[in-house]
């Protein structure tokens, strides 16, 4: 005779207590389970010039003023963003905003910018 073991889904039930401990241990999968908290941030550097950066990589711009700043990507000659839009140019509001660095590998902002990376642990994988 075989015995099937049923895999508990707690769905909703995750937040009672008695369940959490399933959340972050599942013996059936064999491992110990991270939960997400937020995103991890690297600090780059400041966009007073030219930085590189991987394409599609997320960015976080931090904005230390109160005033709404640009930023502006493109290739390695990119120059800098001036005080209206223009193409390839984004606005940056006071604190942290968020872009994705699509097919730009550049990215140029003023000295009140400061660079952010999403620091992705994630590996992407080709197969043939």
């Amino acid at each position: 005779m075989i015995n099937f073991l049923k895999r508990a889904d707690s769905g909703r039930g995750t937040e009672d207590p008695n369940h959490i401990v399933n959340t972050q241990y599942n013996s059936m999968s064999g491992g110990q389970k991270n939960l997400s908290v937020g995103p991890a941030l690297e600090y780059v550097n400041v966009l007073t010039a030219a930085v590189a950066v991987q394409k599609g990589v997320q960015l976080f711009i931090y904005n230390n003023t109160a005033a709404d700043l640009f930023v502006k990507m493109g290739a390695s000659g990119v120059a800098a963003p001036g005080s209206v839009p223009a193409a390839d140019t984004f606005p940056c509001a006071p604190g942290l905003t968020s872009y994705s660095a699509a097919d730009y590998s550049h990215v140029r902002g003023d000295a009140n910018l400061y660079l952010y990376i999403l620091r992705d642990e994630t590996v992407v994988r080709n197969n043939p």
